[in-house]
């Protein structure tokens, strides 16, 4: 098998990106939809224990490790498609997030029969995240 296609990646883009979209989450999930995400988990019965220290450890580093392959899925998107700036980033993460992640995610909802509010929420994030990853991949390759 050729692993040649792994030798054209930035990296240190990829890294970046990840990074930011990590912060991303926090910012999401913490400033901007906190309170409201946590009101309609419990709406439809959903409890999140406070947890350890040892598991907030490993559920930051699996959540950084899925943004790293997301940012890792879009520079190697980006290499074949010919994205190399902000506008073709914004197109390739664009049709990423709400070609892939919006669906796959929408199915999961419909069969839990999740509100509509807790649905945007919790896909806005990847989708606003592999959108930066994209662009961010894209523009510095």
């Amino acid at each position: 098998m050729d692993f040649s296609f792994l030798s054209s990646i930035n990296y240190i883009a990829v890294v970046v990106s990840s990074l930011i979209f990590f912060f991303v989450g926090w910012l999401w999930y913490s400033v901007l939809f906190g309170t409201m995400w946590a009101k309609e988990l419990k709406r439809h019965n959903v409890v999140i224990k406070e947890p350890s220290s040892d598991v907030i450890m490993k559920k930051m580093i699996l959540t950084f490790s899925a943004n790293l392959l997301a940012s890792f899925a879009m520079a190697e998107l980006a290499i074949p498609t010919g994205s190399c700036c902000a506008q073709t980033g914004l197109i390739l993460g664009s049709i990423a997030a709400l070609g892939i992640a919006v669906p796959a995610l929408g199915s999961v909802f419909i069969w839990e029969s999740r509100s509509l509010k807790l649905f945007l929420i919790d896909v806005g994030y990847p989708a606003i995240g592999i959108i930066i990853a994209a662009i961010i991949v894209s523009v510095w390759q």
